[in-house]
């Protein structure tokens, strides 16, 4: 049954493939009248057509004309039969192994989320999926049942500061055309992302250096590309961490972060749009950045940071040359950003300045042997500026370089040979300024809520490095004409990159297995059951824990989201809203305190009538339909309408509605 299932879904979602974003993509082409490679159709018109798709739904989702969207993929594909618009696309026979091999690392790319998903009955979550997934999947049920969302779970309260752009293309998918969105979370786009993420950086690097090799490279070293964290093993650090050792996560787990993934291929056609524009001066390509650059904010606010810092240098050098276009293109830009992102920004977390703090705290937790901290206090306080700035230094040093990677190199002659002959081109400079951007920022500033999350940012300065790094190896090995010499370093050099690739690979392909349902997800199914999504989930910690605010919060912090993921309801309280600001966490504990308080008495004497009551009060102020417990608490049931409807070893549910 679950292969079937599976079968069907995929055939559901190839057709969302084809009608939802192929054609439209394809249309726009025409619309605004560009011309595509063959190879450049098997990127751009999907993208496009995702970007397309999302824009629409949003606004339907706004007028409350959901309907209309099937209606509208349907009159578009009328109007490309009208108009002829061919869909196929020859792809020339010196371009199929580099498809096979974009194709086969795409594969490759996934392993780290496909095999975590809810397989019939049961949940299966590998690594980080039980932690960063199952938020995101709350958003994506928070999304399919209402819109504006709310926090799903901090229940009744609407979603601020924060981007969720991609979450609500997968819950539209879902609801038009009926595709699980567990497949598609965790099996469907990913696959999509990765195909496109290969393609495009293919693309974009064969169009600036007509080389299928810089290409190949490009793709390699993007979706592959590692840190130096094996020589650390080799030096005797064996916990040491092959992907975050040196502070910033590595391609390979790119997939686990889906705001991000989507982000890059969204990155990908920006700098291809900036790229053609700055070739042909074909004015047609600013309706594409007004596109991408108009959503990007709200996939992934990162990456617009990114973005817009090469717009605004690109706009500045034609301003220069008395060219006003891309002026025009930014106010419409501006306008589709303030409708989508800055709506739902909030006042979610500023810049602050503190220099080299993701240095500092890289040497503190990963190389404690160093001694930075005692090092860096002595330093200080006697005032040593040699001492100061070595260790620094030694910061900046394990930072990049330990992060880089065998890129490194790649990226040594890449600087070599473009200082030897300087390209002053648009595109280049521009490409230039978004790297140093990429990794300047997050050097000198840190956020001031949740602050090691702006590391976030340096993750383009290894996906831009990794670009320019395909064209420093390219250039090596044509210099390079021993072929013996050539075998040698091909196999050093993706011996090396991939070493850091294994532990991550291995990981999660070898995790796979047939589970079963645990007692964890029969309760989770059982409420999942309840139709009424809008019920909201009061979930109360077991008996050892405390009934004070300090053993509470300290509970709920370490809290699955997965409560919200797969039972189909909103959650009173869950951890990943105890940083949002605006949000009064303390008010809900003191609440939760009140029931659990009632809950753990052993009888109902009259004297606790009044705790009673302030229970009753406190589940009817918040509209709690069900109380989710981790042991038996009869008491619940002297509530007056509450009752005990489901009970297994590892939970307790009892619905405490119209009270």
């Amino acid at each position: 049954m679950l292969l079937i299932d599976f079968l069907l879904q995929s055939l559901l979602f190839c057709i969302a493939l084809i009608f939802g974003f192929y054609i439209p993509g394809r249309v726009f082409f025409h619309v605004i009248r560009i011309r595509l490679t063959s190879l450049e159709n098997l990127f751009f018109p999907l993208i496009t057509g995702m970007m397309l798709f999302t824009l629409i739904a949003y606004a339907l989702s706004f007028l409350k004309l959901n309907i209309l969207i099937l209606p509208i993929l349907i009159a578009v594909f009328i109007f490309s039969l009208k108009n002829k618009i061919t869909l196929s696309n020859k792809l020339p026979k010196q371009e199929l192994k580099p498809l096979l091999f974009i194709v086969c690392s795409a594969l490759v790319l996934c392993i780290t989320v496909v095999t975590s998903g809810k397989f019939g009955e049961s949940i299966q979550l590998i690594g980080v999926n039980s932690i960063d997934s199952l938020w995101h999947l709350a958003m994506i049920r928070e999304l399919i049942a209402h819109f504006p969302p709310d926090f799903p779970g901090f229940a009744g309260v609407p979603l601020q500061g924060y981007h969720f752009f991609n979450a609500f293309l997968i819950a539209k998918i879902s609801t038009s055309f009926g595709i699980s969105h567990f497949y598609l979370f965790f099996q469907f786009i990913p696959l999509l992302i990765a195909y496109l993420w290969g393609i495009g950086v293919y693309a974009l690097v064969f169009a600036w250096t007509h080389n299928r090799k810089a290409g190949l490279w490009a793709v390699f070293l993007t979706m592959f590309g590692g840190s130096f964290g094996f020589v650390m093993r080799i030096l005797g650090h064996e916990d040491f961490n092959l992907d975050t050792g040196f502070g910033m996560n590595q391609p390979i787990t790119s997939l686990l972060n889906p705001p991000f993934s989507i982000s890059i291929v969204i990155l990908i056609a920006v700098l291809m749009s900036l790229f053609y524009y700055c070739k042909t001066g074909n004015k047609r390509w600013l309706f594409l950045l007004v596109l991408f650059m108009g959503v990007i904010a709200e996939f992934k606010v990162y990456a617009a940071i990114i973005i817009f810092s090469g717009y605004f240098f690109l706009t500045f050098l034609e301003l220069l040359k008395k060219r006003f276009a891309l002026i025009i293109a930014g106010i419409f830009i501006t306008i589709l950003f303030y409708s989508t992102y800055w709506m739902y920004s909030g006042n979610y977390a500023g810049l602050v300045f503190l220099p080299l703090w993701s240095t500092h705290r890289l040497l503190d937790a990963n190389f404690p042997w160093y001694g930075f901290s005692e090092k860096f206090r002595t330093y200080s306080a006697q005032s040593v500026i040699r001492g100061l700035v070595e260790v620094e230094l030694f910061g900046l040093f394990v930072f990049i370089v330990g992060n880089l990677g065998t890129r490194f190199f790649g990226l040594l002659v890449a600087i070599i040979t473009y200082l030897k002959k300087p390209s002053f081109s648009p595109f280049v400079t521009t490409l230039i300024v978004m790297t140093m951007v990429s990794i300047l920022l997050p050097l000198f500033f840190i956020q001031s809520i949740k602050p090691f999350d702006f590391i976030q940012v340096t993750w383009y300065f290894l996906f831009l490095t990794s670009i320019m790094s395909s064209v420093g190896f390219t250039k090596l090995f044509k210099l390079n004409k021993n072929f013996i010499l050539k075998v040698f370093l091909f196999t050093i050099i993706i011996g090396m990159t991939l070493s850091s690739v294994y532990d991550t690979v291995f990981q999660y392909a070898l995790a796979f297995k047939n589970v079963q349902p645990s007692q964890y997800d029969k309760s989770l199914l059982y409420l999942s059951n309840v139709k009424n999504y809008d019920a909201t989930v009061m979930e109360i910690p077991p008996k050892n824990i405390d009934n004070n605010l300090d053993a509470l919060r300290k509970w709920y912090r370490s809290t699955s989201p997965g409560f919200i993921a797969f039972s189909n309801k909103r959650s009173f309280l869950t951890y990943q809203y105890f940083d949002f600001p605006g949000l009064d966490v303390d008010s809900r504990l003191r609440s939760i305190q009140t029931v659990l308080a009632f809950a753990r008495l052993p009888n109902i004497a009259d004297a606790k009538i009044e705790l009673k009551e302030k229970a009753k009060k406190e589940l009817i102020k918040h509209d709690i339909t069900f109380i989710y417990a981790h042991e038996n608490l009869p008491t619940l049931e002297k509530l007056g309408n509450s009752k005990k409807v489901f009970q297994n070893e590892s939970s307790t549910i009892y619905t405490v509605n119209n009270l």
